[in-house]
């Protein structure tokens, strides 16, 4: 592969480059192992005993065809056991999921919607529109061409969410979504969708009760300031704590079962201008926290001035995966048909908590630690014009490996 690089980069720019020393590169089976003693300490004994059967498996990568390591049996209960310890892997995550698990992807604009409600309600029908081609399994064609491995994977960007537990999380998937969390000012809502799949509510529906949320949320902004966004970015057994104790009231289950259940989290950030590059990723990967729910697997994000993206959970979906969902929605959002005049606003409630000083404390904590966090990062953004799927394609080369290889660049420079 380093020679197909090579070919990349062009005689001048070898010419003047600087060798990097070279580095031995250890054996895949001791790097596996080597992450396995890292994340023993956090394994049950039948985590142990599958964990040790994983790497023993991927030891016999030399003489046992990929395909037969990706699908290690056949019919419809097949595991995919390559997809399930990855997925594993970034449930053991402990850390604060915006900073450590957590990664956004930025979508162009739009020239027809330069605004947040007009942007939001465009592309929350464009992904009502994506829900229904895959609950009717109209996409796996399209997706299979990139050799994913988890197909469920496009699946888990709608109706699911991670849980917090001490020592691994877990994944939740609702059988069937019938409304859409907004986040606006720290406030969470749900929209409530038509019912059945057949038409798609109306884009002017949607931008009116989009509308109605953002005024509701502005008016109640100073009458409480606690987000139960800024403790999905805590530590985990602390949010599982946390969640635990919530929990114990009726009325905050259902808030929780209606906050997290949905098909998707839309966060309206009404207060936000990114007019570069780099605001535009820090804040969606770890700006306005009180305004996110870092648990669901997809996270819609509009900006006040229209820019816009998605903000993704790890362990639901690989970034081929959403990087796949986000040329799709981007693509058929273009390709809509302009906003129609005013109609009657989609329905909306209000997902409303009870919590005490011990929560509210817990809350004003989260929201300073994870200000701290987001102050000693710097984020740099780089445009590479040109540098797109096809030229890596064209010399044999994985785009994902590119990637793989800039960070691994980057981290040894």
């Amino acid at each position: 592969m380093i020679s197909q690089l090579q070919a990349l980069i062009g005689p001048s720019e070898q010419s003047s480059a600087v060798p990097l020393p070279r580095q031995p590169v250890p054996p895949l089976g001791r790097t596996m192992h080597a992450c396995y003693r890292a994340v023993a300490v956090h394994l049950g004994i039948f985590r142990k005993i599958k964990s040790a059967v994983f790497i023993a498996l991927y030891g016999l990568a030399s003489v046992v065809p990929q395909y037969q390591l990706r699908r290690l049996s056949e019919g419809p209960d097949a595991r995919n056991w390559a997809a399930e310890g990855l997925q594993r892997l970034y449930l053991g995550c402990r850390e604060s999921l915006p900073f450590f698990n957590n990664y956004p992807v930025l979508l162009g604009d739009d020239p027809v919607a330069t605004d947040a409600i007009r942007r939001a309600a465009r592309l929350t029908r464009t992904m009502l529109g994506l829900y229904r081609s895959v609950r009717r399994n109209e996409l796996r064609v399209e997706f299979d061409r990139y050799g994913l491995l988890d197909q469920r994977q496009i699946e888990r960007c709608f109706t699911t969410h991670r849980v917090p537990a001490n020592g691994c999380d877990r994944l939740a998937t609702a059988a069937a979504g019938d409304a859409v969390t907004v986040l606006a000012h720290g406030r969470p809502y749900r929209l409530l969708l038509p019912e059945g799949e057949g038409q798609l509510p109306d884009h002017g529906a949607i931008a009116a009760a989009l509308n109605e949320i953002a005024h509701d949320a502005q008016a109640r902004r100073a009458d409480d300031d606690w987000a139960i966004g800024a403790l999905t970015t805590l530590p985990r057994e602390q949010w599982a704590a946390a969640r635990t104790r919530l929990a114990r009231s009726e009325r905050n289950r259902r808030a929780l079962a209606s906050l997290e259940q949905t098909l998707f989290t839309l966060c309206l950030d009404l207060d936000s201008h990114p007019s570069t590059l780099e605001q535009a990723t820090a804040l969606l990967r770890v700006g306005n926290h009180r305004n996110r729910y870092y648990d669901k697997s997809v996270q819609l994000i509009v900006f006040a001035n229209g820019v816009a993206g998605i903000n993704v959970e790890h362990a639901a979906v690989d970034g081929s995966v959403a990087v796949q969902v986000a040329s799709h929605l981007q693509r058929q959002t273009f390709d809509s048909t302009r906003d129609r005049a005013a109609v009657a606003p989609l329905p909306w409630d209000r997902i409303e908590f009870d919590v005490d000083a011990r929560e509210r404390e817990l809350a004003a904590a989260a929201d300073e630690r994870a200000r701290s966090l987001r102050e000693r990062r710097d984020i740099s953004g780089l445009t590479l014009a040109g540098c797109g799927k096809r030229l890596y394609v064209g010399h044999g080369v994985s785009p994902d490996a590119a990637v793989q290889l800039i960070v691994q660049l980057a981290a040894y420079l």
